[in-house]
């Protein structure tokens, strides 16, 4: 008897993605993204892709000293659907960016930091500060896709919250770096010093032509969006100057 499979489409970054997939529950986490356009990539998410998941989460709690767990494969297929995807959007223009995404006065900004550093904080800020002219994006993941009118944001089905407000993409107009500090600052980081700080923030494909591609894609949004550096003590102030310099 053969394997029952979940085949459905969603659209990231304004790309229809086709997802073969073993469990219902991944078309349900991706439902706010669902679309019946024409695919023009296809994934799959054998049960290879799902054991490479558990592994890779394996090693990521032990490296924090974390017990065993146990992943359900329904789980694991999501996070699998992410990296496939991922690696279908690089073919497309597009990548993804490990931070938090905002929308005010129909122009994007990303707020980038190093693990624990508080991008969401300052993201649920910034929608708070700006009220209803604010929109959040993505909490974790947008995708950033490269177009001839310029770099836009998106969110994804991974962005946190499940917010699915990101479907439609928005301008990147500017690119935020956190770093903690006690005291507020913010100064523009010139093209030349900006990989360091990007490079990291981006999710790196597993072949080296994804990743070379990736790293173009990286070398153009730090060309054509500013890419501030801000030092900042974790308050409705700081993303107010943050917002203001940016703007």
């Amino acid at each position: 008897m053969s394997e029952q499979k979940y085949c459905f489409t969603i659209q990231l970054a304004a790309t229809p993605i086709e997802i073969e997939a073993r469990y219902p529950a991944t078309k349900n986490f991706c439902r706010d993204y669902l679309t019946d356009a024409t695919a023009v990539a296809r994934v799959k998410l054998p049960q290879e892709k799902l054991d490479w998941e558990k592994a890779y989460l394996t090693r990521q709690n032990q490296s924090v000293g974390l017990g065993a767990k146990t992943y359900p494969d329904a789980y694991l297929e999501t996070w699998a659907a992410y990296r496939a995807t991922t690696m279908a959007l690089v073919q497309q223009n597009a990548f993804v960016m490990l931070g938090a995404a905002v929308a005010v006065d129909g122009l994007g900004y990303l707020v980038i930091a190093k693990k624990g550093t508080g991008q969401n904080t300052h993201a649920s800020l910034a929608r708070q500060l700006f009220g209803p002219d604010a929109l959040m994006l993505s909490e974790e993941k947008p995708i950033l896709k490269l177009t001839q009118e310029g770099i836009l944001v998106y969110g994804s089905p991974w962005d946190g919250r499940g917010h699915g407000a990101g479907a439609a993409g928005v301008p990147l107009s500017g690119v935020c770096m956190l770093m903690r500090d006690a005291a507020n600052g913010i100064e523009r980081v010139p093209r030349t010093q900006s990989y360091p700080l990007l490079v990291p923030q981006t999710y790196h494909p597993t072949d080296p032509q994804s990743m070379a591609k990736t790293l173009s894609m990286v070398d153009t949004l730090a060309s054509a969006v500013p890419l501030y550096r801000m030092s900042c003590n974790m308050t409705p102030e700081a993303m107010r100057m943050a917002c203001e310099m940016m703007r």
